[in-house]
């Protein structure tokens, strides 16, 4: 795998080195570096000083809550007779 990543032209401006079988080193930081790699549909593993590797986290996405539900959710009255009228299509 590292030779092929090597040897790929588009990932040519990361000067890309393997110093280990199954290690890679290139000449632009790191940050740059994992980036391209991730672009170009591979998934690098970033390694720290000891060695260990760096695990990054997405920042969690909610969905936003509508108003109407935030209402129900806060113990508002709710309609019963309405909602069914709605879900029947008469209303």
């Amino acid at each position: 795998m590292a030779a092929e990543l090597v040897a790929q032209g588009t990932l040519a401006p990361l000067r890309l080195r393997p110093p280990a079988d199954s290690v890679l080193a290139a000449e632009l930081p790191v940050e740059e570096a994992v980036a391209a790699l991730r672009s170009a549909g591979y998934a690098p593993v970033q390694l720290d000083s000891a060695g260990a590797a760096v695990v990054e986290r997405s920042p969690v996405r909610r969905a936003t809550v509508p108003a109407r539900a935030a209402a129900y959710r806060q113990g508002a009255p709710v309609d019963v007779a309405a909602i069914a009228a709605r879900l029947n299509g008469s209303g």
